[in-house]
C-alpha cells in the first residue's frame, strides 16, 4: 500500500513540479518578478494543485473536501514551502546565471523535501 501511495505522490509531485516551475518561469522571465517573490507565488498553486491530485489519487479520498482539509493541507506545507523556498535561495547562489538555474534550484529543493512531505501527508492530514 505505501508503495503505491509514493508512486502515486510522485505522479501527483510531478504535476505539481510541473506546475511550479511553469508558473515560476513566466513569473520571472515574462513579468519580471523577483525570485523569491515568483517562488512563492508560483509554490502557492503548485500546493493547490497537489491538494487536489494527492486527495483523489494518491490517498483515494471520494469524499467532498472541506475546508478544514484543505486549510490543514495548506498549513502543513506552510512549514515544508518555508525549508523548500530557503534550499531554494541558497541553491541560487551557488548556480551560475543560465536559462535553467531557477529550474536547477526549484528541482534541487524539491527533490530534498519531497520524502518529509509524504510523510506528513500520509501520517498527519490524510490519515483516513
Amino acid at each position: 500500500m505505501v508503495k503505491k501511495q509514493f508512486a502515486n505522490f510522485l505522479v501527483s509531485g510531478t504535476i505539481g513540479f510541473i506546475t511550479d516551475s511553469a508558473i515560476l518561469h513566466v513569473l520571472i522571465y515574462a513579468f519580471g518578478m523577483g525570485d523569491i517573490t515568483a517562488r512563492i507565488c508560483s509554490f502557492l498553486v503548485a500546493v493547490h494543485v497537489t491538494w487536489l491530485c494527492n486527495r483523489r489519487l494518491t490517498f483515494a479520498i471520494l469524499t467532498a473536501p472541506t475546508w478544514s482539509e484543505y486549510r490543514g493541507y495548506m498549513l502543513s506545507n506552510t512549514a515544508i514551502a518555508a525549508l523548500n523556498i530557503l534550499l531554494y535561495s541558497i541553491f541560487l547562489q551557488f548556480i551560475p546565471a543560465c536559462w535553467y538555474r531557477h529550474l536547477l534550484a526549484v528541482s534541487m529543493a524539491t527533490g530534498i523535501t519531497m520524502f518529509i512531505n509524504f510523510s506528513w501527508m500520509k501520517f498527519m492530514v490524510f490519515r483516513r
